[in-house]
């Protein structure tokens, strides 16, 4: 005790928060997510298969995932173009997204406090967690990568 105020014991669980990240690790989204990218930039002329859009774009913000395509793409992407994307990304979502395997149950067994924070939208993050059922043990407590000026693989988020 110092000062009169109690402190809870390094290691006890109480000064601990569990911190996750969205897709790939709640929810089983990069399934979706990537091809459909991949689909979507070469519609737009920028040929790219599933496996590369994993490579250049998996876990990165909009803003550095843009930046990426638009150096490849040697043009700015078509206003639209995010809008578009997510729109097709939520109609997949509802008819395919589901939780990674066991997360449900692990979830129910942590003790101490949980959060999200990923580099999606916090509509996107919402959406996949009101999905997949997982929302009510993250309500509140979803960050964004919009949020902060750097996103992963920076420490900000």
């Amino acid at each position: 005790m110092t000062g009169g105020l109690s402190h809870p014991r390094p290691g006890s669980g109480a000064d601990r928060l569990v911190i996750f990240d969205c897709d790939g690790v709640l929810v089983d989204s990069e399934r979706i997510a990537n091809p459909l990218l991949a689909e979507m930039l070469s519609e737009i002329g920028l040929p790219t298969t599933p496996e590369e859009s994993i490579e250049r774009y998996q876990g990165r913000s909009w803003v550095d995932t843009k930046k990426l395509i638009e150096e490849s793409l040697g043009r700015p992407l078509a206003e639209t173009f995010p809008e578009l994307f997510n729109q097709r990304m939520m109609e997949e979502f509802h008819g395919r997204l589901t939780p990674i395997p066991g997360i449900a149950a692990a979830l129910d067994r942590i003790e101490s406090p949980v959060c999200v924070a990923s580099s999606s939208g916090h509509a996107h993050i919402r959406t996949a967690l009101e999905i997949t059922g997982l929302l009510s043990h993250f309500e509140g407590r979803c960050f964004s990568a919009s949020e902060v000026s750097r996103g992963k693989p920076h420490p900000d988020l």
